[in-house]
């Protein structure tokens, strides 16, 4: 959706009307913006130990948290942004489930061997009674489902151990959580490994079976209330040779009884889910590619894709 045609981010339910504002937690928690400098310095390492000479690249002046997870936009402020390092979370606090997760991808930064570390936990950085406990999860019936999935941050003990922070959970039926959730995951890495680097942003929606309008949590497990979403999204920017990028949606059904197809019969534009959610993605690319990009539909997941040429 171009920027300048965006509608403001909606809040997504009534609920979160009452929010009177956001806070943030992290690095920039005290509101300090990037520099105004045309470019910004960011090191890649080619290698597990090494670093490369700083790739230049646009830098904006205007981000809650000036990093690479959220490089092309925050899409919605609502709730609690927290800043973990390796992924940055918009939490709700009334819900106590993220409105989003946002986290950067590239082949080297895939790189690594740490096994799971299996330490689900409550977030210290959020006040308790606003966010969940492992008690809500036990005997739910539901899985403590990943937003920014562990398999995505072997690269160290301590990233890996920040995945399992109920703050990036949502409960999921074990149907989706270890069936096609898991296996779009799976995908999100291959595709990073053959195109190079990604931004993504996944999280909860709480749709309507009949018209898809975003609703009240119907269903909550524990004594917070941890609400149980109707469905998943993950949004997807690549970037590939020559500069070319190239993006995706996914929306899932949290159910219990069938998810049946591959990844791309769950597939739509960005326009699609822009439509369905009221987030602005990826609204830091310069339009018109941003409109190409974002009305482009991929259905060569993971390993093909039409790149739009920066």
């Amino acid at each position: 959706m171009s920027r300048r045609n965006a509608l403001p981010c909606l809040l997504l339910t009534a609920w979160a009307c009452m929010m009177a504002c956001s806070r943030v937690i992290g690095p920039d928690a005290a509101g300090t913006t990037a520099s105004s400098d045309t470019t910004r310095v960011v090191k890649e390492p080619t290698g597990t130990d090494s670093l490369d000479e700083p790739v230049m690249r646009p830098a904006f002046s205007d981000t809650i948290y000036d990093g690479d997870n959220v490089y092309w936009g925050i899409i919605c402020t609502t709730g609690t942004v927290l800043d973990k390092g390796c992924f940055v979370i918009n939490h709700d606090d009334r819900w106590k489930v993220p409105y989003w997760v946002g986290y950067y991808l590239s082949d080297w930064n895939l790189q690594g061997s740490v096994e799971r570390t299996g330490d689900f936990r409550a977030d210290p950085e959020i006040p308790v009674g606003s966010r969940a406990e492992l008690k809500d999860y036990s005997g739910g019936g539901y899985d403590r489902g990943h937003m920014a999935p562990a398999g995505c941050f072997k690269r160290s003990v301590e990233s890996i151990s920040t995945s399992f922070l109920l703050s990036n959970m949502c409960p999921q039926t074990s149907r989706l959580n270890r069936g096609r959730w898991r296996i779009l995951e799976e995908e999100v890495r291959e595709h990073v490994v053959i195109r190079g680097e990604a931004w993504v942003i996944t999280g909860c929606l709480f749709l309507d079976e009949l018209d898809r309008s975003i609703r009240v949590p119907p269903d909550t497990i524990g004594a917070n209330e941890v609400a149980v979403p109707s469905h998943c999204f993950k949004a997807i920017l690549s970037m590939g040779p020559d500069s070319g990028f190239c993006a995706y949606a996914f929306v899932m059904p949290n159910d219990s009884v069938s998810i049946p197809g591959t990844s791309v019969d769950y597939m739509m534009t960005i326009d699609d889910l822009e439509q369905m959610t009221g987030y602005d993605f990826f609204y830091r690319v310069p339009d018109p590619r941003e409109e190409a990009i974002e009305s482009r539909w991929n259905p060569g997941w993971p390993d093909i894709c039409t790149w739009v040429l920066w």
